[in-house]
């Protein structure tokens, strides 16, 4: 179950309570382990039942930085959560993500949930935009806000969300088309600006009237304003109504002047009844009120322009508005999507898995293998699908569409116009992924079922860059363990020469990318691809990841299942062609890790792998067939080998090396052979 916190600062029972109650209330109902924690609580209580509810403190701090300790403390002795939504104000991202690293959690995911303008919260000295760079994903409700924030922060993720707006209380309006009355509903406060609505109507040649619900400390103001202007007997003053919409009848529009309005949820309501909105052009107003089309727009602290628009729209010299395309406007903020909105949001913050899967010619074992990805349980990361089909001359790239159209939200099919080879496609794949984490399944094979959440636990406990397990070879109905190690064990590569030797001599001759999880980041922020145009590509790939990565966590389960396919790559006929491949590529792996300091500790170790791939894998083909011997492939070999490491004759490993393979190529090599004749006699031709 992915834990959730919804963390406050302050409550008290206005539009941002609700709306964080309905979003509260329906993570629960869909499974989250949800906690709402409030720094300080000084009431009234303002959740619904059954959501869980944990105030840190009664009375008020002196100092809003103390919510850094209260909420690390809490997270103590409770948990810590999977992902934390800090709202409203910006600071309290700051405070969360302090607590978060004060505890070493590296892996809780940080949502900035935003409801209001940023300079309103810089105004009241709650936080800006400098807060916001800590959170891993910010929420706002209006466009302004989204390119305000990407201006100052280009790479942050922002996204746009609706609040939910519950229109079952809204019944549409039958407007009186004689009589011209507006609405006001909101808090009576100053920014609300109804001083400016009061002295419009003033100013009109039409006799327009108001209603105002709701109450505010500037209430007596404007009641004694509307008396100066003579307009007390148009004016009602009808206080708070639990719904505005029961007093609505006969009313021409909502009338709105605020000084700023983030998500105007009256507005939206309005709307839904079929009502226009007469606005200034304030955040999240500009992109509802659409003039002339869903209600009109006027400037901020200009009464006098408003008038205008009232009496042009009365004489019906201004378009009017009819109440579909009011309620065409409002309908993504109906609550039911408004609020799977908001799901999808959160989850593209949790961890994503990217499968990339390579298939040529693969129409018989390709089902398989997708099947057994989907039968994945994963508890706390979503699943991606990339698979390239590298021009196959089969079904496979039918089958493959077919999955594509029972499941386009998770599979995405990429058909290259050229075959070319494994290497190629599994670059390509990398550029679509949009999960944080990356693995490689061979298309002829499948993962056993918990195979994705194991490695996925353990990269987010050991924070690692690469996890790896065993596997298991299927030959004929066959199961051959390959565990690779016999117990669970963690690679200090960064900082511990022992572990880099160990890494090399028990896991390097392991090359091939899948059976492991990789971060995606990792891999692009280092360009770790694979060769192309050769086979065996998967040897530069491992080796660019042993020269950077930090940590490698390897699982002695074996969750890989590597089906031997006597039609692939390995298996085939093909291998006649490419042999060499391993060789060159592993030269140019060598290559590349030459360059680093990485092997300069563990150089005989390094020799060591390198030989076994450079030198032995080939040379021991020509051992156990006569159709791969080439005594030009023999002095190519040796020379390579020769070149990067003259002494390898010295080698130590080599030198107490009992393995036969490894043994005769080993005498091989030392031997330097000058002719055909005498290579032929060290291979006994």
């Amino acid at each position: 179950m992915i834990s959730i916190d919804i963390v406050v600062p302050l409550s008290g029972k206005g539009g941002v309570e609700n709306v964080i109650n309905q979003m509260a209330g329906y993570l629960v109902t869909q499974g989250y382990q949800l906690r709402v924690v409030q720094m300080v609580f000084e009431g009234p209580f303002w959740l619904d039942g059954g959501i869980p509810f944990y105030p840190l403190r009664r009375e008020k701090v002196s100092d809003i930085s103390d919510f850094e300790a209260m909420y690390r403390q809490f997270v103590e002795r409770t948990y810590i959560p999977d992902l934390v939504i800090a709202t409203p104000w910006p600071y309290l991202t700051l405070v969360i993500k302090k607590a978060l690293l004060s505890l070493q959690q590296k892996n809780t995911k940080l949502i900035a949930w935003l409801h209001a303008p940023l300079e309103i919260y810089k105004r009241y000295g709650v936080g800006g935009i400098e807060c916001l760079k800590f959170a891993d994903r910010i929420l706002v409700l209006n466009e302004r806000t989204r390119k305000s924030i990407r201006s100052v922060l280009p790479e942050a993720a922002v996204s746009l969300v609706c609040n939910p707006v519950d229109f079952l209380r809204c019944h549409d309006i039958v407007r009186d088309t004689e009589e011209h009355t507006l609405l006001f509903v909101g808090r009576l406060s100053e920014e609300k600006q109804v001083c400016d609505i009061l002295e419009a109507l003033s100013l009109c040649e039409t006799a327009w009237g108001l209603r105002i619900i709701g109450n505010g400390e500037q209430r007596e103001d404007l009641e004694r304003q509307a008396e100066q202007l003579s307009i007390a007997d148009r004016v009602e003053f009808l206080g708070w109504k639990e719904n505005p919409w029961d007093d609505a009848d006969g009313v021409s529009g909502l009338i709105l002047a605020s000084d700023y309005e983030a998500f105007p949820l009256v507005a939206i309501e309005a709307m839904a009844c079929g009502i226009p909105v007469f606005s200034t052009p304030v955040d999240g107003i500009i992109e509802l009120v659409q003039p002339g089309v869903t209600g009109y727009l006027f400037e901020k602290n200009n009464p006098r322009q408003l008038a205008e628009i009232l009496d042009y729209y009365a004489r019906q010299e201004l378009p009017w508005i009819s109440a579909e395309a009011c309620k065409k406007a409002v309908m993504p903020y109906e609550a039911q999507l408004a609020k799977e909105q908001f799901v999808c949001v959160i989850e593209d913050c949790l961890d994503k898995i990217s499968v990339i899967i390579p298939c040529y010619n693969v129409a018989d074992q390709v089902n398989r293998c997708l099947e057994s990805i989907f039968a994945q349980k994963l508890e706390k990361a979503k699943l991606e699908i990339v698979c390239v089909d590298d021009r196959s001359t089969d079904e496979t790239l039918q089958i493959l569409m077919d999955w594509e159209a029972r499941y386009p939200k998770q599979i995405t099919v990429i058909a290259l116009e050229v075959n070319g080879k494994q290497g190629h496609a599994r670059n390509v794949a990398l550029e679509y992924v949009s999960g944080n984490y990356v693995t490689y399944v061979d298309a002829d094979d499948a993962l056993a079922p918990g195979c994705l959440q194991e490695l996925h636990e353990v990269m987010k406990k050991q924070d690692c860059d690469v996890a790896g397990c065993g596997y298991q070879l299927i030959y004929d109905e066959q199961r051959i363990h390959v565990p690779i190690l016999d117990e669970d064990m963690t690679f200090d590569l960064e900082h511990c020469v022992e572990d880099q030797k160990e890494y090399l001599l028990k896991c390097g001759w392991k090359t091939s990318p899948w059976g492991r999880l990789y971060r995606t980041d990792f891999l692009k922020f280092n360009h770790i691809v694979f060769a192309e145009g050769h086979y065996m590509e998967d040897i530069l790939f491992s080796y660019l990841c042993f020269k950077y990565m930090r940590t490698y966590c390897h699982l002695a389960q074996e969750l890989y299942l590597y089906y031997y396919n006597p039609n692939g790559t390995m298996a085939s006929e093909k291998i006649r062609n490419y042999y060499l491949d391993t060789a060159i590529v592993q030269n140019m792996a060598t290559d590349e890790l030459l360059k680093s300091d990485r092997i300069k500790s563990c150089m005989d170790e390094y020799e060591y792998t390198y030989f076994q791939k450079a030198f032995e894998e080939p040379v021991i083909r020509m051992w156990e067939n006569e159709a791969f011997f080439s005594y030009e492939d023999y002095r190519y070999l040796r020379e390579e080998v020769a070149k990067r490491f003259p002494n390898m004759e010295l080698n130590l490993y080599l030198r107490k090396v009992t393995g036969q393979e490894t043994k005769l190529a080993f005498a091989l090599y030392c031997a330097n052979f000058k002719t055909e004749q005498e290579l032929r006699k060290g291979l006994n031709y």
